[in-house]
């Protein structure tokens, strides 16, 4: 049998991540967490424990073991994995430039930073965020958002700007990290899907003492979460986007931050379009709308999304 058969047989609980192949999240064996934090990739054997801290690079057998569950009926190949080379640091393109510097006679670079400008960010948000973009190589013609933690590389987000390359949004390899997510945090961080969004939501809303974050995908993961906590936030604020699947993935971002203690608050009515295509008096107005996180509201959201594309 497979390891998830194994685990399946043996009435051991899982959850598949919807986002990144071959892993899914385990109610830790070795602290007996409840809150399913031991994320797994079970292909590669890795796995590390969000709440104890323990991690592995011959996880399954180890989780077997720990689970008294025979090994030698499991043929996953995650069972024989070996240890691997230390992947590298994360590294920025080799010719990413920094949008901020970019001149009329940079061409190409003008032009990306021309397409950020269009769609609503300011010089001094182009700067603040390191807003950048490369010619060449994967993330060629993309305007380039890093995404830091703790002054720490965590990720890249490419996105088009030529209206020519598929898909839009490109990101690196690993798992995703909270983008715009800052330590100190006292105040409500709003929650979104995208960059642009976050930082959208962070323009309308400065100087009312908010933070504003990107998921990078319609839902939340494990490492997410506890970046959040690390943060300082308490009270979160979902501001979903307007189309069907949007909403649908912040309900659910909603409800598993609802399960982790967070105090939950839902922009509602919906949005008419997504926060990058709002403009900053209706993002104050959707924010100044956000309601706490009941079964009533989520059962009324459910029948709108209905109606939705």
């Amino acid at each position: 049998m497979t390891f998830l058969e194994a685990l399946t047989f043996r009435g051991v609980q899982y959850r598949r991540n919807v986002s990144r192949r071959n892993e899914v999240n385990l109610c830790c064996p070795f602290c007996d967490d409840m809150r399913f934090r031991l994320g797994l990739n079970y292909v590669k054997s890795l796995a590390h424990c969000f709440n104890c801290g323990w991690k592995s690079r011959k996880a399954t057998r180890l989780i077997l073991l720990q689970l008294q569950i025979d090994a030698t009926s499991v043929y996953d190949s995650g069972l024989d994995a070996v240890d691997e080379v230390e992947e590298k640091p994360l590294e920025l393109p080799d010719d990413f430039t920094l949008l901020s510097t970019a001149e009329p006679e940079d061409g190409p670079l003008w032009d990306a930073r021309t397409y950020l400008l269009q769609r609503g960010f300011s010089p001094k948000v182009i700067k603040e965020h390191y807003f950048g973009a490369c010619l060449s190589g994967r993330f060629g013609y993309r305007v380039i958002i890093p995404v830091v933690f703790k002054d720490e590389l965590k990720g890249i987000v490419g996105r088009d700007w030529t209206g020519c390359r598929e898909p839009k949004y490109l990101n690196s390899a690993g798992e995703r990290s909270m983008y715009n997510l800052a330590l100190g945090g006292k105040g409500p961080l709003f929650v979104s899907e995208g960059c642009f969004k976050a930082v959208a939501i962070e323009q309308a809303l400065r100087g009312f003492k908010v933070g504003s974050s990107a998921l990078l995908g319609h839902s939340i993961t494990g490492l997410q979460i506890e970046q959040i906590r690390e943060s300082g936030h308490r009270e979160m604020v979902v501001f979903s986007d307007a189309d069907r699947v949007g909403v649908e993935g912040a309900v659910a971002v909603a409800d598993r931050l609802a399960d982790e203690n967070f105090n939950v608050r839902f922009v509602h009515p919906l949005p008419l379009a997504d926060a990058d295509d709002l403009t900053c008096d209706q993002i104050q107005t959707a924010a100044a709308g956000a309601k706490p996180w009941t079964r009533t509201l989520r059962q009324r959201i459910s029948l709108e999304v209905a109606n939705l594309c």
